[in-house]
């Protein structure tokens, strides 16, 4: 069973860390200049930080049988506007992929999102080939791409947008 949960808070903070570090470690090799560009080690220290409620975000987790499977983020973008946000830091473990986590999570954030009264959503992606499911998915969503947002700095980096 597929359980989403809240992974802001307190009991949860250490594992939505773990998940976000074993994110990290899996785009490494593809995205490590961009991570930094982020400043990824700082964001982790701060943890719920920019996607807590009080800041007008949500950080979700995936449970599948009661251990941790997945992770999704979703921070306001006031520089772009009162009513857009972004999805972040999209993972699911490797033994969890092909079982739906990755949509559910997504799902719910989007969910989220409109509830917090949000118009438009961004995400970025890498064009690597293993992200490939993952762009597949966010199609799926209603997403399309549009004009750079932010200063990744990667050149394989891929912008999308989904009206809510």
């Amino acid at each position: 069973m597929i359980e989403i949960i809240d992974g802001s808070t307190h009991e949860m903070v250490q594992c939505s860390c773990v998940l976000f570090r074993e994110y990290g470690m899996s785009i490494a090799d593809v995205a490590a200049c961009s991570l930094e560009h982020q400043g990824f080690d700082d964001e982790l220290a701060d943890l719920p930080g920019r996607y807590g409620a009080a800041r007008g975000g949500r950080l979700l987790l995936a449970l599948c049988d009661g251990q941790p499977a997945g992770c999704i983020a979703l921070r306001a973008l006031p520089e772009l506007g009162a009513h857009v946000c972004e999805m972040k830091r999209m993972y699911v473990r490797p033994v969890c992929r092909g079982l739906g986590v990755g949509r559910m999570l997504a799902d719910r954030l989007i969910i989220e999102a409109r509830r917090l009264g949000y118009a438009v959503m961004k995400l970025d992606t890498d064009t690597d080939d293993r992200f490939a499911a993952a762009m597949a998915m966010y199609r799926s969503l209603g997403f399309v791409e549009c004009a750079r947002y932010n200063a990744d700095p990667d050149p394989k980096t891929i912008w999308f947008e989904k009206n809510l």
